[in-house]
């Protein structure tokens, strides 16, 4: 319905000689929106990771991009902040050369994990619940990075499931003073206690619907809309963040399958 609307516009201009005529009311935010539709729609080399419902010119997407420092998304299990971690992952397969993005990605799924291996963008996928792993990730981040600052790309599933792992104090310290460093950092929070210092740390950061109502409160009230909707806790703006209309390894697979896709 977007689709044809928006084509019969483009014809109404066409036919007044291609003069713009502002929108009376700016169209409405989806309720959902499909990745591969947006990134089809708004090329470019950044990621687009859903759209603003912008109340003087309508719809815009807001972009990630690697050298963007954080990103953390609010919001309790099931409420679609996960899909921002697909999006990524996705974007990054189809927008960022592997030359230029050193990808560290923490995840609880086996299955997520056994798909980010076959990525060859990724320098380390970590189990949060294997000791070994959260070494490796140390150690990573702690690595002094080379001369031209290029850091890591973090990308957690969930943040307050990783620190809690961290168990003793200066271990956690560790870690959060890696994070902190690091490069560029996607992270889920489930509550708003989970973000540790990267809350209050300089980034962007989304609120989704919480399972705490003080929680919710603390970080700026629920948004009324679907699954996946979120508030910009910086300027207040709703933003309807992309889906993924199928698996993440069915996308994975299409997409290292073509020669046409990705980053060349």
């Amino acid at each position: 319905f977007i689709a044809a609307c928006r084509d019969l516009a483009q014809r109404a201009r066409s036919a007044t000689d291609d003069v713009e005529h502002p929108w009376l009311v700016p169209a409405s935010l989806p309720s959902s929106i499909d990745t591969d539709a947006l990134f089809a729609e708004w090329p470019g080399d950044a990621v687009p990771i859903g759209l603003i419902d912008s109340v003087t010119t309508g719809q815009q997407p807001i972009w990630w991009q690697p050298d963007d420092g954080l990103l953390v998304a609010f919001g309790s299990l099931r409420s679609g902040v996960d899909d921002l971690l697909t999006t990524v992952f996705l974007g990054l397969i189809d927008r960022v050369a592997p030359a230029d993005a050193d990808l560290v990605v923490v995840d609880r799924s086996p299955t997520r994990r056994q798909v980010i291996r076959t990525i060859d963008r990724r320098h380390l996928v970590v189990d949060p619940d294997e000791p070994g792993d959260l070494v490796a990730l140390l150690e990573v981040l702690e690595k002094p990075g080379p001369p031209d600052g290029q850091r890591p790309i973090v990308v957690i599933d969930d943040l307050g499931h990783l620190r809690a792992q961290a168990a003793v104090k200066a271990v956690l310290d560790r870690l959060d003073r890696g994070l902190t460093a690091a490069r560029s950092v996607v992270a889920v929070a489930r509550t708003a206690d989970d973000a540790g210092p990267l809350l209050t740390a300089p980034g962007r950061h989304l609120i989704g619907s919480l399972a705490d109502p003080d929680d919710q409160r603390r970080l700026g009230g629920e948004p009324d809309g679907p699954r996946g909707r979120c508030r910009m806790l910086e300027t207040g703006e709703i933003v309807q963040l992309s889906a993924l209309d199928r698996s993440l390894a069915s996308a994975v697979s299409e997409r290292l399958t073509d020669p046409q896709e990705g980053a060349q």
